[in-house]
């Protein structure tokens, strides 16, 4: 969460624990320091760490024409050391204007997505925008079903 502003890092939160309703996990924010953002604990111990994205001005399908959701390889790489070393999960958590998305990443999907250059925005932030990114492909990702709670 190194560039994200309060509002982004809210969003998250909220995200993230609508995630973890469905799944019975509770999230802990990491440390700016962590190549992910939440540790997902049950019963006080670490069954994975996620990563997430808001998107609302995209959907599944506008995202799936785009060739996939475009994910950072240095986030990818630095998440399955990371999740591989401990033995964890990593999960890609994104809210999209249709709903929440989630996909497990590990070295054997992540080896089969398109590896791709990405050259930035129209007027790029930073020149950290301009990166090898990887193409989640939209059909790997699953629609989190959220239970009625009313």
């Amino acid at each position: 969460m190194i560039y994200e502003t309060n509002t982004d890092r809210q969003r998250a939160r909220e995200i993230i624990f609508r995630f973890c309703a469905v799944f019975g996990y509770t999230a802990s924010e990491l440390p700016p320091k962590y190549a992910l953002d939440f540790a997902l604990l049950q019963d006080g111990e670490i069954g994975g760490l996620a990563e997430v994205k808001d998107r609302p001005e995209w959907n599944a399908d506008s995202m799936d024409r785009a060739g996939g959701y475009m994910l950072s390889a240095h986030k990818v790489a630095a998440g399955l050391h990371l999740c591989e070393l401990a033995d964890k999960r990593f999960i890609l958590v994104i809210h999209l204007s249709d709903g929440i998305w989630w996909v497990r990443i590990d070295r054997e999907a992540a080896a089969k997505w398109p590896l791709r250059w990405f050259g930035g925005y129209n007027v790029p932030r930073r020149n950290a925008d301009k990166e090898p990114v990887f193409m989640i492909p939209m059909r790997q990702f699953r629609r989190l079903e959220e239970r009625d709670e009313g």
